[in-house]
């Protein structure tokens, strides 16, 4: 990314990244993997 600031012309001073742990949540499991977790249906 920096280099392609620089390449307009732009001054890049710092290029940072951050990395964050992201906490395992049900909300991006498949269909099916949400419906065998609930269990049996009866």
């Amino acid at each position: 990314m920096a280099k392609q600031l620089e390449a307009l012309g732009k001054e890049v001073k710092m290029l940072a990244m951050f990395d964050t742990y992201a906490y395992r949540t049900p909300h991006y499991d498949a269909p099916i993997t949400k419906v065998l977790k609930k269990g049996p249906l009866f």
